[in-house]
């Protein structure tokens, strides 16, 4: 029971979300089923007519179920609160006075800023706005803004596939409730007290500018991306590109880059601290990390994940991938129930990482055949479990697909840990030394290249990406139900029961 009560607890909690994401249940109700379910328990416990354990099993998930259900509800009625506090302003524009909260995003023609609001037209109202501002944007974290634009309440809309996106939900997701679009800054006052949070931002804005000194576009977007997770810094021509030839994934600092980075953070402090001193400086340094590239859903998944291995490996337990996933996703839920159903990125993380954990040990006897020097046969199983468990989500809610992805990968992945290093050189090299430091950029020069021709070939491939637009979710649960039958069948039948 103990191994299997924290996945009893993810699968209640996530069951319950997800279902009241979509329909109305009264918790109450749910409740006295509850008290109902945990009588006839005893009942059958007493008599001996089922296993305990799997009792217990079964009253920890509808409990959790319930748990969901109310955290989901307290989150809903907390934004329509603050949705009908600014309906009065919807379509039209306003002055807004609010502090930046989060990172500055760059985009292709301007700044996208996160304002908490402490006053609209002169009102004292606090909610989330995300902020499109059109050319230069002088302000950074923590700085106090005045900004007038007209104030949007975001609808869902139809993608270019069919698909309708639920655009308000995904910015709930985000803890965003409107958006002003078409804004100018008309005053801000810069940050006074000393933040964690803008020493970092402004410690990476530097880096990055490290790395346009000492490399050429599109290089070093690309290398911003793939250090960093700055994929607005790659530009839409070449986020197409990635896209088509289904490597997108290694320029929004996946949990793969987190883990590159988490390992050979590890490396270092190994050398210069004993074993508890380095796993407390790795857990800070990943916490700092994981703050100053932006926490997004992915990033907070693998660093959560990282830390609880860096956790096991000090005190020489055995880390357990499955329950780290599922203490990740407890925590992120109860954080923000929204990122279950209407954040993409969380959901490709969780199944990407499910497929790791499960399918590449099944697949991992069919390509014996493949050489493991340089950790070819490896990434080349990592590519085809996590491209298998993704596929059916990707075809639902985007209805595209990329069919080269899967060679594109075993030719790129491989490098992906040299490219971040040198990279990660090139920018220290253009912080200290500026475009002088020209040669020391030339290796991340030349491995960029590589991985940049390899897109370039994959996605001129004619049919490259596949559309589907009638993928449906009854198609979209019967894939999985197959998919998830076919994977436990063959892990039990040739994988030992190790990895719980």
């Amino acid at each position: 029971m103990k191994k299997y009560g924290l996945i009893c607890m993810a699968m209640g909690l996530a069951s319950g979300i997800g279902f009241r994401s979509f329909f109305n249940i009264d918790s109450h109700l749910l409740g006295l089923l509850f008290v109902l379910l945990a009588l006839l328990s005893v009942l059958l416990a007493v008599r001996r007519l089922v296993a305990v354990s799997h009792l217990l099993c079964g009253l920890v998930v509808l409990f959790f179920v319930i748990i969901g259900v109310i955290r989901f509800e307290s989150a809903e009625a907390s934004n329509t609160s603050r949705i009908y506090s600014v309906a009065q302003y919807e379509s039209r524009e306003v002055e807004v006075r609010g502090r930046v909260v989060r990172d500055v995003e760059r985009t292709e023609r301007g700044y996208l800023l996160y304002v908490e609001t402490t006053t609209i037209e002169s009102e004292s109202v606090r909610i989330i706005l995300q902020v499109r501002i059109e050319g230069d944007a002088h302000v950074a974290y923590g700085d106090m803004v005045v900004v007038r634009g007209t104030l949007k309440r975001p609808h869902a809309f139809e993608s270019e596939v069919g698909r309708v996106f639920l655009y308000e939900e995904y910015l709930h997701a985000r803890n965003v409730t409107h958006t002003l679009s078409f804004a100018k800054i008309e005053s801000y006052e810069p940050l006074q007290n000393f933040s964690v949070f803008r020493v970092l931002y402004a410690s990476k804005e530097i880096f990055m500018h490290g790395i346009e000194s000492v490399l050429p576009e599109p290089h070093a977007g690309f290398g911003e991306g793939l250090l960093l997770g700055e994929k607005h810094a790659l530009g839409e021509k070449y986020e197409d590109i990635f896209r088509s030839s289904g490597i997108i994934h290694i320029v929004v600092l996946s949990g793969y880059n987190l883990a590159i980075v988490a390992e050979v953070l590890m490396y270092i402090l190994a050398r210069f601290f004993i074993p508890r001193t380095r796993v407390v400086l790795g857990i800070a340094s990943l916490i700092l990390f994981a703050i100053a590239v932006g926490l997004s859903a992915t990033v907070v998944r693998a660093a959560i994940m990282a830390i609880l291995a860096l956790v096991a490996r000090a005190y020489g337990k055995t880390y357990f991938a499955t329950l780290g996933l599922c203490f990740a996703g407890i925590l992120m839920l109860l954080w923000n129930p929204y990122v279950l159903m209407f954040d993409p990125g969380f959901q490709l993380s969780f199944i990407a990482t499910l497929g790791l954990i499960y399918v590449a040990p099944v697949l991992e006897r069919c390509f014996t055949f493949l050489s493991s020097r340089y950790g070819f046969r490896e990434c080349v199983v990592a590519t085809v479990s996590t491209q298998m468990s993704v596929t059916p989500l990707l075809l639902f809610s985007m209805g595209t697909v990329s069919i080269i992805s899967l060679f594109a990968n075993a030719l790129v992945l491989v490098v992906v840990p040299l490219a971040m290093l040198c990279v990660f050189v090139a920018g220290i090299g253009g912080v200290l030394f500026g475009s002088a430091a020209m040669v020391v950029g030339y290796p991340a020069y030349l491995i960029l290249s590589y991985i940049l021709f390899v897109a370039q070939m994959f996605a001129s491939f004619p049919y490259a990406v596949i559309e589907v637009k009638n993928f449906s979710l009854f198609l979209l649960v019967m894939s999985y139900v197959i998919f998830i039958g076919a994977v436990v069948y063959l892990f039990h039948k040739k994988i030992p029961r190790t990895i719980l």
